[in-house]
């Protein structure tokens, strides 16, 4: 078939392919494989199969039809200067130990697989035309990825990775940290997803507006992506939280956040996301989540790109900078025509949009 390459290797013929339905056995075994542990199909479903956006992966197998690498991204649906574009955010890029030696040289299987894989579903990536598979799904503007150091260095030597120029802000707020400003009394609530039903139009209505007035680089937080990734997500319990307009009638939504127990730190809440329509209401929010942790005795940290307009409120509501706990580099990179990779460093994100929790 056209949309199948064959690699002839002193170890064997290898066939990269795109994934095809009823791949996901052999996927999880190579990821087992290569991680050491398990990815629950349930998981897997929700993370690719149901992501609003959809999802591009390649595989690379063996001739026994064994997973040898496997590249994929979550697509996320973006604004970039007004305009709607798509963004591949690459997730769980992995080669089973049995075969990374299958080629030598620099441009081992996973490089290969990964040329193939950014050269086909990008609008723009610099390497030759012959690394483009044949593959009529839309194309993205931008891929990002929150890699360890060592994959980013591979990346950047031989996939064209560019780190994040901005960095992360890293933040932690403890108990003790609360401001002189008392919380005010608003229309917060942390809801299960069973209350949410009637919520769509506002969440939408919220992001709306954030994308009509800022005009920002950043992931759409519409209801889908709310509901798919707070919601839906299979994996430990999510807590969200809403503030409203005060007034008897028409109470506007005016900002929303997501968090999740922390999985490293004890007692502590991880801010995964939050948005707001501006930054009196993302303060507001913010104290009362934090009056509600202090009641609890519970801590708070949050990530955030170094670029993100909202740090200042953070650090306003008693938040301290700290050292990055997780070794990620961000790595971000626009891939359209006549523009500069660079402009990766405009892009406002959260963990939230990561798969690191």
């Amino acid at each position: 078939m056209d949309e199948m390459v064959v690699l002839e290797t002193r170890h064997g013929r290898f066939l990269v392919r795109p994934y095809y339905e009823g791949d996901e056995s052999a996927i999880l075994e190579g990821w087992k494989r290569a991680f050491g542990k398990e990815m629950s199909p349930e998981e897997w479903r929700w993370k690719y199969a149901e992501c609003p956006g959809g999802f591009r992966c390649l595989l690379c197998l063996s001739e026994n039809g064994e997973v040898a690498v496997h590249y994929a991204a979550q697509v996320y649906p973006a604004v970039f200067r007004g305009e709607r574009i798509l963004g591949l955010h690459l997730t769980d890029t992995f080669s089973v130990p049995a075969y990374r030696w299958a080629i030598g040289g620099k441009h081992g299987l996973l490089v290969k697989v990964g040329l193939y894989f950014l050269k086909t579903y990008l609008e723009s990536f610099p390497v030759e035309e012959n690394f483009r598979l044949p593959d009529t799904a839309p194309k993205a503007a931008f891929h990002y990825g929150f890699p360890g150091e060592r994959h980013f260095r591979l990346g950047a030597l031989l996939l064209h990775y560019r780190r994040f120029g901005p960095g992360t802000a890293y933040l932690i707020w403890r108990p003790g940290d609360l401001t002189d400003h008392p919380p005010e009394t608003t229309g917060i609530s942390a809801l299960r997803s069973q209350d949410l039903w009637a919520r769509d139009r506002a969440i939408e209505d919220l992001w709306l507006f954030i994308e009509r007035e800022y005009r920002p680089f950043m992931v759409m937080r519409d209801w889908r992506y709310f509901w798919w990734r707070y919601l839906a997500s299979p994996p430990g319990r999510r807590y969200v939280f809403f503030l409203r307009e005060r007034g008897l009638l028409r109470k506007r939504l005016t900002a929303w956040a997501a968090g999740a127990l922390s999985r490293k730190r004890s007692a502590f809440l991880t801010l995964l996301d939050i948005i707001a329509r501006n930054e009196d209401e993302l303060e507001g929010l913010l104290a009362e989540i934090l009056g509600r942790l202090s009641a609890h005795g519970l801590a708070c940290e949050v990530w955030l790109s170094g670029n993100h307009p909202w740090i200042g409120a953070f650090l306003r509501r008693g938040f301290r900078p700290a050292k990055e706990p997780l070794g990620i580099v961000p790595c971000t990179r626009i891939d359209r025509p006549g523009l500069s990779p660079d402009l990766g460093d405009d892009l406002l994100w959260t963990l939230g949009e990561s798969d690191l929790f």
